[in-house]
C-alpha cells in the first residue's frame, strides 16, 4: 500500500522568477534592499506534490484535485550585494495542525495498526464474537516503529497527519550575473522543517539557471539534491516562459507556463514531472491568482516502490499503475471491518501476505489559489 508523496525538494517558480531578474538589474547602479512577500495559498502544492494530502485523510475522503488546506507562505529577500541575495521562505498550514486519530483502532501506541490489540478483536468481531475481554493483548516486541509505553493500556492513538508537519521555513543564497548571452543565476538552498514532530533532516539542494538575452523571458534552471539521505543526486530541471500583459495604471496580468522534468535517485526513475500554468492579477502591491498543476508521470506521486506486476494480482499497488489507496474507504472502524471481512475471505494465496485495501485513481491536474502583499523597502 501506499500513500502521496510530501517530500519538497526545490524553489518555488516565483523565487526562480526574481532571481532573473536581479540578475537583470545590475547593469544599474546598486543599491541595498528587502524584498517582502506575504502569501495565503489554498494549498501548499510543490512541483505537482500535493505537500498537505494528508488532509484528505484526516477528513476521510478520497484523494481530489482541489484541497482545501491553506497555508501561510511569507518571503524576505535582502539583496545585500551587487548580484547577491539571501531568501527566507517559509511555509505554515492554517488548518488541521494536529494529529488526528482516523483508523479508530485500539492501540498499543502511535503508529501500532498491526498489533493484536490493533487487529485481533476485529477478526474475532469478524468471526461473531463480540466478547472483547477475549483479546489477546500480547505485545508485538518485534515492531520497533511503534512508540508505546508498556505501563500503558491500549488505548486510541492518533495517527501522524498533522499538517504542522510539514512546517517549514527554507533559506536560499544565490547570485546572479548578467553576460552578453544573457542572465546566470546560480546558488544553493536549504529546506528545513520547523517543527520537532517533523523528525525529517534538513534538504540541500545546489541551482543554476539561464534566461537567454535574445529571449529574456524564457529560463532555465537545473536543482540537484546534494545532501537528502536516499535522494542524494536527484534533479528537477525546470523550463519556463514568462509573459506579463499590462492593464492599466498598476495592475499587470503575468502568465508563466513551465514544465519540469526530473531524475529521482530513490525510485531509479526519470521523466516529464510536471506542468504548471500560474495566472496573476497584480493590482498595486496586491495579487490574486490561480495554479493548475498537471502531473503526467505518476509514478513521482504515488509513494510506490514496487515495479513488480504480481503485487498487482494481490489487489495491491506498484510503481506506475496510478494509483493510490482511497482514504474514504479504508479509514475509520467500519471500513477496517469491512476490509477485514474481505482480506479474510481471501486469505494469503501467495503466502507473501495479503491485506485488502480499496484503491483509487490519483488525480493528474490539481490547481490552487493564492492571495498576497508585496513591497519593498
Amino acid at each position: 500500500m501506499k500513500s502521496i508523496i510530501t517530500k519538497r525538494l526545490g524553489l518555488t517558480a516565483g523565487l526562480t522568477g526574481a532571481l532573473f531578474a536581479a540578475g537583470s538589474l545590475q547593469a544599474q547602479t546598486f543599491e541595498p534592499g528587502i524584498d517582502f512577500t506575504a502569501d495565503v495559498v489554498s494549498n501548499y502544492v510543490f512541483r505537482g506534490v500535493d505537500v498537505h494530502s494528508k488532509k484528505f485523510e484526516q477528513d476521510g475522503k478520497s484523494y481530489g484535485s482541489f484541497n482545501t488546506a491553506p497555508a501561510f507562505q511569507p518571503s524576505l529577500t535582502f539583496n545585500f550585494a551587487e548580484g547577491w541575495s539571501l531568501n527566507i521562505w517559509g511555509s505554515f498550514a492554517l488548518t488541521g495542525r494536529n494529529d488526528v486519530d482516523i483508523d479508530g483502532l485500539l492501540q498499543l501506541g502511535a503508529g501500532d495498526t498491526t498489533s493484536s490489540v490493533a487487529t485481533s478483536y476485529l477478526a474475532q468481531l469478524a468471526a461473531g464474537n463480540i466478547d472483547l475481554a477475549t483479546i489477546d493483548t500480547t505485545d508485538m516486541a518485534g515492531m520497533a516503529d511503534i512508540i508505546r509505553d508498556p505501563s500503558v493500556a491500549p488505548g486510541f492513538y492518533k495517527e501522524q497527519n498533522g499538517l504542522k508537519r510539514n512546517d517549514e521555513i527554507d533559506v536560499t543564497l544565490s547570485y546572479s550575473t548578467d553576460s552578453k548571452l544573457g542572465a546566470l543565476t546560480g546558488g544553493i538552498v536549504s529546506y528545513n522543517y520547523t517543527n520537532i514532530s517533523q523528525h525529517t533532516a534538513s534538504n540541500i539542494e545546489m541551482f543554476a539557471g539561464f534566461a537567454p538575452a535574445i529571449l529574456p523571458d524564457l529560463s532555465f534552471t537545473t536543482y540537484v539534491d546534494v545532501a537528502t539521505p536516499g535522494y542524494s543526486g536527484s534533479t528537477y530541471n525546470y523550463l519556463s516562459y514568462s509573459v506579463s500583459l499590462e492593464m492599466g495604471k498598476d495592475i499587470s496580468l503575468d502568465i508563466v507556463p513551465g514544465v519540469g522534468y526530473a531524475t529521482d535517485t530513490s525510485l531509479n526513475i526519470q521523466g516529464w514531472k510536471n506542468a504548471n500554468l500560474p495566472i496573476t492579477l497584480n493590482l498595486g502591491g496586491f495579487h490574486i491568482g490561480v495554479t493548475g498543476v498537471y502531473r503526467m508521470d505518476t509514478r513521482f506521486f504515488e509513494g510506490d516502490s514496487s515495479k513488480s506486476d504480481a503485487v498487482s494480482l494481490l489487489g495491491e499497488t506498484s510503481l506506475g499503475d496510478g494509483l493510490v489507496v482511497d482514504p474514504s474507504l479504508n479509514n475509520g472502524i467500519a471500513n477496517t471491518y469491512i476490509n477485514s471481512l474481505v482480506t479474510a475471505s481471501i486469505g494469503n494465496p501467495t503466502g507473501y501476505g495479503y491485506e485488502y485495501a480499496p484503491t483509487q485513481k490519483l488525480p493528474k491536474l490539481v490547481y490552487f489559489y493564492t492571495i498576497g502583499y508585496s513591497t519593498s523597502f
